[in-house]
């Protein structure tokens, strides 16, 4: 006898985006465990030209390195925690509870990442106000 699943679907409106910190260089991994988990989740990649001593080739590579964002509620929480390769969820500091992320964040995330340009991922912090210079792309 086949034993089969009922898929329940969770509104939209209850489940909210977390950013999952992974073990060093298994983003991929992780990304794929969660799918087959039936767990929404979203790894930015960016293409990139790597030189190797015989040849080149165009990789993806994640674009905020030993990170996944998942999209669940609180029921999921621990199943993705259980996930080979999951190390924890970002927390806040003061009550080390995870922390959403804002939907518009992560469609930014998607919107950049859908770009043939170079994206540089910086630790700069910019302030309201502060002057910036697009030299390429949308915006330019």
């Amino acid at each position: 006898m086949e034993n089969k699943r009922a898929k329940i679907l969770i509104p939209d409106e209850n489940r909210e985006w977390y950013a999952v910190y992974t073990r060093s260089r298994f983003e991929k991994k992780v990304n794929e465990k969660l799918i087959e988990k039936d767990i929404e989740v979203f790894l930015p990649l960016q293409k990139t030209v790597r030189q190797w001593s015989d040849r080149k080739k165009t990789v993806e590579i994640p674009l905020i390195r030993s990170y996944v964002f998942v999209k669940i509620n609180f029921n999921d929480y621990l199943k993705v925690l259980d996930t080979y390769g999951v190390v924890r969820f970002m927390t806040y500091i003061r009550n080390s509870n995870p922390a959403p992320i804002p939907r518009e964040q992560i469609n930014n995330l998607r919107i950049l990442t859908k770009t043939d340009s170079d994206i540089e991922v910086t630790c700069e912090k910019l302030n309201p106000g502060d002057k910036i210079k697009v030299t390429s792309g949308l915006l330019n």
